[in-house]
């Protein structure tokens, strides 16, 4: 009886190291994509300052320079995502009531084709919307360090990014960014 209660304290305590492994490779796996998202995204190496990209539900391209002396609110945006859906009605409202002074561009990324009937619904078709074309060419969600969905990337009149936001914006933490970023 004595041999099998040491047993398994002997199991469990290989148990916690198996655990404490697994934990601090997970912790290092996130640290480095950290980096590797960080170091790639505002520093001109990756485009987020020239991006074009081509135009949701159109043949066209929404290109930042196309918005150079405007300021600019680039959210990403896709229908499976529930966050998203949070989001997108205050967003919509917002940029309704700013119309002349900032620029509001959605853009549709890993989704699978709905992203346009999802802008309907949540009445932000009226803005500039396009589809991020994926790693192949420019994933521009990446290289803005978008890690999950959404994300929301705020420029300067000159096409610099000033701040980005990962996660869902509540209607006063967008009112709060845009008053301390854009003074409106």
């Amino acid at each position: 009886m004595e041999r099998a209660l040491i047993e398994r304290k002997v199991r469990g305590e290989r148990s916690r190291w198996v655990n404490a492994g697994i934990l601090l490779a997970v912790v290092a796996l996130l640290g480095v994509l950290f980096i590797a998202s960080d170091s790639g995204g505002q520093d001109g190496s990756s485009d987020t300052k020239n991006w074009d990209l081509p135009a949701l539900g159109s043949e066209g391209r929404v290109r930042l320079q196309d918005f150079r002396g405007e300021p600019v609110v680039l959210n990403f945006f896709a229908s499976w995502c529930g966050p998203c859906e949070f989001e997108l009605p205050h967003f919509s409202a917002i940029s309704k009531e700013l119309e002349g002074r900032i620029i509001f561009v959605g853009v549709n990324t890993q989704d699978g084709g709905r992203g346009l009937e999802m802008a309907r619904r949540f009445e932000i078709d009226h803005w500039p919307l396009a589809k991020d074309i994926g790693a192949a060419e420019n994933d521009l969600h990446q290289a803005l360090g978008g890690f999950g969905m959404p994300l929301t990337a705020f420029y300067n009149e000159k096409g610099e990014v000033l701040d980005v936001a990962s996660g869902a914006l509540s209607e006063p933490a967008l009112r709060k960014r845009l008053a301390d970023l854009y003074d409106v």
